[in-house]
């Protein structure tokens, strides 16, 4: 999917959505110190659409909601959606706007898609299913489950970061993520929770690092 709009076979990038819905819902023991809702568990999103779209956002905009009690007693949220601004990032036409609905309970399993709309059509990642049979009749269709947790679902991606990382490092070779990313990524979530608290679109203002 990257590679496909880095090369720029679809043209302008319209809109990019994620949806990502946990499962299961973390202990509360974890949640307790996990950073919240937007750092633990929105800032795989925002890097995703940050990385497709090649830039950061000008602005952010979030309305959130809490549906468990115990979630709710931490302060944290549990659901939410977040709208990213990238009006600029394109001369003479509109941006692409980035989409993100997040939320802690997918009691079907870890769902997990991304979708890109632009100029020349549509590229989208769905969720992954364990090989079956899928039956189709008159009325129902039945197919495999889709994965059930971020361990079983990204199994092959953490393989696949630690030998990049060894090459990395073996080599010699220039990280693909800087240190700058991390910092944003992190202000970015920060500037989610701000957004939601405050109910209005904020302005984002990524820094530059060198080390």
């Amino acid at each position: 999917m990257h590679e496909t709009l880095r090369r720029g076979d679809l043209g302008t990038i319209h809109v990019v959505k994620t949806c990502s819905r946990d499962h299961p819902c973390p202990p509360i023991e974890f949640l307790r110190e996990s950073g919240g809702f937007f750092h633990d568990c929105a800032s795989h999103d925002l890097d995703m659409i940050c990385w497709l779209v090649g830039a950061m956002p000008e602005r952010v905009f979030v309305t959130a909601s809490v549906h468990s009690k115990e979630i709710a007693e931490l302060n944290d949220v549990d659901t939410a959606v977040i709208v990213l601004d990238f009006s600029s990032l394109t001369k003479n036409r509109p941006g692409p706007i980035g989409i993100i609905d997040i939320s802690r309970h997918g009691v079907y399993g870890y769902d997990q898609r991304v979708e890109v709309l632009a100029d020349a059509g549509m590229v989208r990642s769905e969720n992954q299913q364990a090989p079956g049979v899928i039956l189709n009749a008159e009325k129902v269709t039945k197919s495999a489950p889709i994965k059930t947790s971020f361990p079983e679902r990204y199994e092959d991606s953490y393989i696949n970061s630690l030998e990049r990382f060894i090459d990395t490092v073996q080599k010699g070779k220039r990280a693909d993520i800087s240190a700058c990313d991390v910092v944003n990524i992190s202000r970015l979530a920060h500037l989610c929770e701000e957004s939601f608290k405050d109910g209005k679109p904020l302005e984002f203002k990524p820094i530059k690092l060198e080390f």
